[in-house]
């Protein structure tokens, strides 16, 4: 993990440019998934979270990284997936949105990968299913197909409201 957030600051910096069209995938119950590389601030190991009352299920609680308090949600039980212990692998993604951290759990973290807009379609319309509704669009990449997330959708209006500046 250590390794992977040095190869996100060395290799895209703060520069946009170096940013755009790059994207962190990952994996959770056996499918890929990726974020923006401009959202992620960090990847670290799974630490000890301090349960909030009243905080959503999916909603796991707070971490302390390095004096700051980040909510972190765990995006298998958020998709309404099965609860499973954590691992070596498990980690969190800890992200910037609009200006406050979020904390995302997942079951591993998988690259960066170069996913251009002409090879991202809308997610399919498919009424109520849990997962397309946190989708921004689907990715095509010479391995497969790579779910975009809306992590807004993902992180939830109440949890996002209590903790955004």
């Amino acid at each position: 993990m250590d390794m992977m957030n040095e190869q996100l600051q060395d290799t895209y910096g703060e520069g946009t440019d170096e940013m755009k069209d790059k994207y962190l995938t990952f994996l959770t119950d056996g499918q890929v998934f990726a974020i923006p590389i401009a959202d992620v601030m960090q990847i670290v190991q799974m630490q000890k979270i301090t349960p909030i009352p009243e905080f959503p299920m999916y909603a796991k609680g707070v971490i302390d990284l390095r004096g700051s308090m980040i909510p972190v949600v765990d995006l298998r039980c958020r998709l309404g997936r099965m609860e499973l212990e954590y691992d070596a692998h498990t980690c969190i993604i800890v992200m910037s949105i609009n200006g406050s951290l979020v904390g995302l759990i997942v079951d591993s973290v998988d690259e960066v990968a170069r996913i251009e807009q002409e090879n991202i379609c809308p997610p399919p319309a498919l009424g109520t299913d849990t997962t397309s509704r946190f989708l921004q669009g689907l990715g095509k990449t010479p391995d497969g197909v790579v779910l975009l997330l809306a992590i807004e959708r993902v992180i939830g209006e109440d949890i996002y409201s209590a903790f955004s500046v």
